[in-house]
């Protein structure tokens, strides 16, 4: 499941979708954390065509990619901070200098938006209530801290290294999976965020880090008090608040991604 900063919405790459809440918070520097967010694509396609979109299969995505850097609060799902400036603009210019990086670690993986979107989207939304710290003040160091934070955790290099591999005819337990990532990121414990697709099968979506304002990174749990979203379905409740809406008996699929 993907976090948003809005109850029950599921916000897909390059899609523009509105929250449920609209957020309390207008001061770019009203928030305790960001939240580093990098997702796999082969679960962002099966997202999108349940919702109907068409994977940019153009793309050749072999890797995880960056979802979001996201300033975030302690505190209630509504509250969180987002759209802080109405009166921003995003522009393509400012982050040209990184716009083949952009493309290869931050896409937009759906052909049937512009390939603009999604970074206009994040920027409005999230990038907008970063300007306060300095290594995000501007269009061009938000874009490049959320690559910087992406070549510093390789989560293909890091699952690759734990053996675990794409598979899609077998299942990982995601309760081991986090035990394992403990051990690659300096003991941190991150977040996993499982898929549940139309055809009720769970799915390996994603996976968060917690930073400081200062970068440096920490657990999240320590600040988010309870998971941001309210789960759907019973079934998917676990007791291990690391877990955002994974099965209880801990089996999804990482999927291969198409050819």
């Amino acid at each position: 499941m993907l976090i948003y900063f809005g109850v029950s919405v599921v916000e897909l790459r390059g899609v523009i979708t509105k929250s449920l809440h609209q957020s309390k918070h207008h001061n770019h520097g009203n928030f305790s954390y960001f939240t580093f967010t990098q997702a796999w694509p082969a679960t962002v396609c099966i997202q999108g065509a349940d919702l109907g979109h068409t994977c940019n299969k153009v793309l050749n995505e072999t890797a995880w990619t960056v979802h979001g850097l996201w300033p975030s609060c302690k505190g209630a799902s509504e509250d969180q901070p987002a759209n802080c400036n109405k009166s921003a603009k995003f522009h393509h210019d400012a982050i040209s200098p990184l716009i083949n990086d952009l493309k290869m670690y931050w896409p937009n993986l759906f052909k049937d938006t512009s390939p603009d979107d999604f970074w206009k989207h994040e920027w409005m939304k999230h990038g907008t209530c970063a300007l306060n710290v300095s290594k995000t003040a501007n269009e061009y160091l938000y874009f490049l801290q959320g690559l910087t934070l992406y070549k510093q955790i390789s989560l293909t290099h890091i699952l690759d290294q734990l053996n675990y591999h794409p598979d899609d005819n077998k299942t990982l337990d995601v309760r081991k999976l986090l035990n394992d990532l403990k051990t690659k990121l300096n003991g941190i414990t991150p977040i996993i965020g499982c898929y549940r697709s139309k055809k009720h099968e769970f799915y390996l979506d994603q996976i968060e880090v917690c930073y400081s304002k200062q970068f440096q990174m920490f657990d999240c749990l320590k600040l988010r008090p309870r998971t941001l979203f309210f789960k759907s379905f019973k079934e998917d409740i676990g007791n291990d608040l690391h877990l955002e809406d994974c099965p209880k008996n801990g089996l999804v699929y990482y999927p291969t991604i198409p050819k």
